[in-house]
């Protein structure tokens, strides 16, 4: 069978959507240190274990480490700078960061065009994705929500991207939390709402479309 485009061999009497659909308790991020070894000893993984109800559809198989863990890494990105008519441009988000440019000025005008901000490798595309996937799911376990997403400390707009969107490739489950229902999260784009502002008339928007694999 086909899961988000990816073929799942099963045997033949058996039941592969009971382990599709994967409820999402905890997200977190790792830089320099190994996933490994931060998971050890980690203070949330070991309350999941201990509280969270088992999978299986017997009220007695309180199996403790029926958990999944799912690893990702940022794995490329993409710029979109958008030059003008951002009115009616929808990838622009509704609160977009402008830059102004001299057009006569061409080496800025290149820089913006074909030199992105932010390079493969650095922290705040994993503080982005952490802070874009916990304010989708808001999973139990994560106490800070990010609910003023996408104004966080040391994202992409911090390095002047209007908006983000994220992409994760070769994920063949189906994520869900109480708040938010199941998803293939082929494509995740942020929900926010800002408050009314008048609207920039001379916009160049930086935007980025991160793209993540298991």
């Amino acid at each position: 069978m086909l899961v988000n485009n990816l073929i799942v061999e099963i045997a033949d009497d058996g039941n592969p959507l009971t382990f599709l659909d994967f409820k999402v308790h905890y997200i977190g991020k790792s830089f320099s240190q190994k996933v490994w070894k931060r998971l050890t000893g980690h203070t949330k993984m070991q309350k999941i274990l201990t509280v969270e109800r088992e999978i299986g559809s017997s009220p007695d198989a309180r199996s403790r480490f029926e958990i999944s863990l799912i690893i990702l890494r940022v794995a490329g990105l993409t710029d979109v700078p958008i030059v003008g008519a951002i009115d009616e441009n929808p990838l622009v988000g509704p609160n977009p960061i402008v830059q102004m440019i001299d057009y006569s000025d061409e080496a800025s005008f290149d820089r913006f065009l074909h030199q992105s901000p932010v390079q493969l490798g650095d922290e705040c595309l994993t503080r982005e994705v952490e802070a874009l996937l916990i304010n989708r799911f808001r999973p139990d376990h994560n106490e800070i929500k990010y609910s003023k997403y996408p104004n966080i400390a040391g994202g992409m707009r911090s390095n002047g991207y209007s908006q983000t969107g994220l992409t994760i490739e070769r994920l063949p489950a189906i994520l869900y939390t109480d708040y938010q229902p199941a998803t293939s999260l082929a494509d995740v784009h942020p929900d926010y709402k800002f408050p009314d502002e008048p609207a920039p008339q001379i916009p160049l928007v930086q935007m980025l479309l991160g793209t993540i694999e298991e």
